[in-house]
């Protein structure tokens, strides 16, 4: 799709090889399929039954090892969740 190609320069621009990127999970399937194919770690990051990307779950990934980029959708596919903005101001 249309989209698919976007992400995948905009991929190629801000990431290299090896970069650790987080997504949510589940999540947009293409954002997993084409960091794979660009050689980029991915760093899952499983939502909890109300389906949120928490700050607290960031910081935990970030602990782990730093993250150089964070990638989600809000409302999120496919479980439609709309990120609350307080979580994303933190």
């Amino acid at each position: 799709t249309g989209s698919s190609a976007a992400f995948n320069l905009a991929f190629l621009a801000m990431f290299d090889p090896g970069d650790r990127v987080a997504i949510a999970a589940p999540g947009y399937p293409a954002y997993r399929n084409i960091m794979a194919a660009l050689g980029i770690e991915i760093v899952e990051i499983e939502l909890g039954g109300d389906a949120y990307l928490h700050a607290e779950h960031l910081r935990t990934a970030h602990r782990e090892g730093p993250l150089k980029g964070v990638l989600f959708a809000s409302p999120a596919n496919p479980t439609g969740a709309v990120i609350p903005a307080d979580e994303l101001a933190a």
